[in-house]
């Protein structure tokens, strides 16, 4: 559970988000974790953190915390929250994620299918 604030608060199992920003740079697909990075402080220390978050160098100044399961509490019933890019207006003081082990298979098709799949001859 996280139970402090911050400007900005950024749960991920990808190392990027956005347009390629390394908002978790440790955080891994296969790891069955997702990590937690929080962006807070001074306005100084926020803009410094937030220049650094394109290649991840920011990950020395911002808080990083690794979970199965994170809880988040939030101060108001409604507000905004951001999902994978897509804006949520909650309405619940509590947002629980969970990583989930193995959620889904996957096919992947041989290279002579996938080139019939798009049509292409030999």
């Amino acid at each position: 559970t996280w139970k402090k604030g911050g400007l900005a608060l950024f749960i991920t199992n990808t190392q990027h988000i956005g347009n390629h920003m390394r908002a978790c740079p440790n955080a891994s697909l296969d790891s069955g974790t997702c990590q937690v990075a929080c962006v807070d402080g001074t306005r100084a220390e926020v803009l410094r953190q937030l220049s650094l978050i394109k290649n991840g160098a920011h990950h020395s100044l911002s808080e990083l915390k690794e979970a199965k399961k994170v809880t988040l509490r939030l101060p108001n019933h409604t507000g905004l929250f951001n999902l994978d890019g897509e804006i949520f207006v909650h309405h619940h003081d509590t947002i629980e994620m969970t990583v989930l082990e193995q959620p889904f298979s996957m096919y992947v098709p041989t290279k002579q299918r996938f080139e019939a799949l798009l049509g292409k001859k030999k």
